[in-house]
């Protein structure tokens, strides 16, 4: 089963980097310094990324909101760009080019930029644009805020996101998009359930 598993890692790969690479250009070039339409993320990694349209909340011990300080942002010039690259950084298949191409343990902010994406004419940026609002909205529904105390910032009050509770939805955005560049029904289950176990079972992430 092992040698099975690693022999179908090894096909997806190579079909995968055809298709990805076909007819795209790398986040990088769509970004635009000083635009308005902006996505957030954390270096943090673990079985899920945390990138989002919006700034966790986070409030002190005397009520006053506070930014979060690991928050990074790109700004794109539409909102339809920003959300087919915020679509495209929850999926799976970017988790899959993290474990490929970073050292899984942070998000930087060179795997963003480098990461190809289809351009505007293939038809999937509103269905992606859709998918993803879908998301974010779970993302806040299914966020708890949770009382901490740090010896340098006294309590806090967090806003914690749990993106594996919003795992279906991900799948919606993988399954698009997967389509959108030719996978076929053996790759997009291969996509949908990579190292799906450990991502599901592993500790929650916090924003």
């Amino acid at each position: 089963h092992y040698l099975w598993c690693c022999f179908r890692g090894l096909v997806f790969f190579g079909q995968a980097l055809f298709s990805i690479y076909r007819a795209t250009i790398p986040v990088g070039a769509l970004v635009r310094p000083r635009e308005r339409h902006t996505v957030y993320y954390t270096r943090k990694l673990s079985g899920f990324v945390q990138v989002l349209n919006f700034v966790p909340f986070i409030e002190d011990e005397l009520g006053q909101e506070r930014p979060p300080s690991e928050l990074k942002s790109i700004t794109f010039p539409s909102s339809e760009t920003a959300g087919m690259v915020l679509a495209l950084l929850n999926s799976s298949l970017f988790y899959w080019f993290l474990t490929i191409y970073s050292d899984v343990r942070n998000l930087n902010k060179r795997e963003i930029l480098g990461l190809p994406v289809i351009n505007n004419s293939h038809g999937i940026v509103h269905e992606l644009e859709e998918k993803v609002q879908r998301l974010m909205e779970s993302y806040q529904r299914t966020s708890e805020v949770l009382t901490m105390r740090y010896k340098k910032h006294g309590v806090l009050h967090i806003q914690c996101i749990y993106p594996k509770k919003s795992k279906p939805i991900i799948d919606d955005i993988d399954l698009a998009y997967g389509r959108a560049i030719g996978f076929g029904d053996e790759e997009l289950d291969f996509l949908v359930n990579y190292d799906v176990k450990y991502r599901m079972s592993g500790a929650d992430d916090e924003a």
